[in-house]
């Protein structure tokens, strides 16, 4: 009985799939939370108590570009799983790759700030 309901298909995709996507991207998520709450918050901690405040940028920048993209990939890992019309997969890695972009220049940027604002104090 489980077997009938677990073959459907549904978009080219058995509800097994879909069920075996949702426990990736769910996976994902959970690891994300643990890396979030265990992980940076022991980096922030560790951090805190050096003088410079370089370490305390760096973490704070990669927590902002590092964890959004870190979403986005259980997204992207939970749909590789499925069975998709081409289209939308290239429509996927396109976003991936506008993503990657955003963010990484985004962290340049970021970077770059740093360093004026650090060149200004000095002067």
């Amino acid at each position: 009985m489980y077997q009938d309901i677990l073959n459907r298909q549904f978009l080219n995709n058995s509800i097994e799939n879909y069920i075996i996507g949702f426990l990736i991207f769910l996976g994902v998520i959970i690891a994300i939370k643990i890396f979030k709450t265990v992980i940076l918050h022991n980096l922030k901690k560790i951090a805190q108590k050096t003088n410079t405040v370089f370490d305390d940028f760096l973490i704070n920048s990669l927590e902002k570009a590092l964890v959004p993209l870190f979403y986005f990939g259980a997204f992207y890992l939970s749909f590789g799983y499925l069975k998709l019309n081409p289209g939308i997969v290239k429509m996927i890695n396109v976003l991936a790759v506008v993503l990657l972009t955003i963010f990484g220049i985004r962290f340049i940027l970021t970077l770059i700030d740093y360093f004026i604002e650090i060149g200004r104090a000095h002067v």
